[in-house]
């Protein structure tokens, strides 16, 4: 999401992902009573509560009792709420399950204090993405990825030193690192100076609770996707950016169609920037696509992801790979960054979308998406 300043020498582009650690349970599951978001599942007493929407706000509901099965009924998807969002998912997971398996080393640093499973489940959580992007990024030598915690600023000072961090560059991490302290908050980044490059995985807690934090969890793939855009970044809009990262990290990260489809809710709900609402659930002044052209290019990187382009991003994403796979990103990630084509171009290469049509389609998906998001 941050990026680093341009110098004469080559500078790389720094992405950061920093999600509060939920700090209290969730108030116990009620009949009647406020819940989190559509489709979320819980249990009072021996009944069975569904969360839906009703007449404006979500509630907990009684969830409806199976139906039996028949041998001659067809097995329905998995996913029910949104053919367009598990043809998405199918065609990512078919993707990733098709590419060879990719030989990329890692330098895995973990500091003193970096203790526990998270570790090993990100290096894991990587496996899948570092396959799928191979094509496109594939690190010639290991790369540092460094494990850390809110005890550990002078062991982050000391590793952006190897790494022949600049000074300016070292302070700016510094700085991050020290806004960020104090807050609950984790960390995950994609980052460099100079030419050297490195993954940051920063833990800012000591509330384990963050493991099951959908951001948390997508974090690994999400960087990954960023280092496969890097050379394409220049001329990709803010939503395109951070929001297919997004979309790739949270596909990777989940273990099933169900499991995609809770983080997926859980981001389209998620009230970013300390809004007391979900950005989704209300259409934007100007509506939709005004708000797309806001963030086009030349939209502020360094604020770009809690601004709302994280989850209206990864949808228009899901969007996208719906109607091509993997390989029509893939396609309109490399045409936008070949010489005399823009993203709009290769928008309607790809996609056969002039930008007209893509904000006409764009807004009525994204209103579409907003029936599944609470207040």
């Amino acid at each position: 999401m941050h990026r680093a300043s341009k110098t004469a020498t080559a500078a790389v582009a720094i992405f950061a992902l920093a999600f509060p650690a939920p700090v209290s349970a969730a108030p116990a599951a009620k009949l009647g009573a406020k819940c989190a978001f559509v489709g979320k599942t819980a249990k009072s007493g021996t009944t069975k509560l569904v969360c839906a929407k009703r007449r404006g706000a979500l509630v907990w509901t009684k969830a409806p009792a199976p139906k039996p099965s028949s041998p001659t009924q067809s097995v329905p998807p998995v996913v029910t709420l949104s053919t367009t969002a598990e043809n998405a998912f199918r065609a990512i997971t078919s993707a990733a399950a098709a590419a060879p398996k990719a030989s990329a080393a890692l330098d895995v640093r973990r500091s003193p204090n970096a203790t526990g499973p998270w570790v090993e489940w990100t290096v894991t959580n990587l496996a899948l993405a570092v396959n799928l992007w191979a094509p496109q990024y594939l690190p010639s030598s290991p790369l540092p990825q460094l494990f850390f915690t809110e005890k550990d600023r002078e062991w982050f000072e000391q590793q952006l030193r190897v790494e022949q961090f600049a000074e300016r560059d070292i302070a700016a991490q510094l700085k991050q690192f020290d806004d960020f302290l104090g807050n609950n908050m984790t960390w995950a980044g994609a980052t460099g100076s100079d030419g050297h490059v490195l993954n940051t995985y920063t833990r800012l807690t000591t509330n384990t609770d963050v493991d099951r934090n959908y951001g948390v969890r997508q974090g690994p793939p999400h960087e990954w996707t960023h280092m496969a855009q890097m050379i394409y970044r220049d001329k990709m809009p803010c939503w395109f950016t951070e929001g297919s990262a997004m979309f790739y990290g949270i596909v990777l990260a989940s273990t099933d169609a169900t499991d995609f489809w809770t983080m997926r809710l859980q981001l389209i709900g998620d009230r970013f920037n300390g809004s007391t609402r979900a950005f989704i659930a209300d259409i934007p002044s100007g509506g939709w696509p005004a708000w797309l052209e806001a963030n086009d290019v030349d939209y502020d990187h360094s604020k770009c992801g809690p601004n709302g382009a994280y989850a209206v991003g990864a949808v228009l994403t899901e969007y996208l790979v719906s109607l091509k796979g993997h390989q029509g990103v893939v396609d309109f990630m490399t045409k936008t960054g070949m010489d005399g084509y823009t993203w709009q171009s290769a928008m309607v290469e790809v996609f056969g979308l002039s930008h007209e049509q893509w904000l006409v389609k764009a807004d009525a998906y994204l209103r579409d998406v907003q029936q599944q998001v609470g207040s």
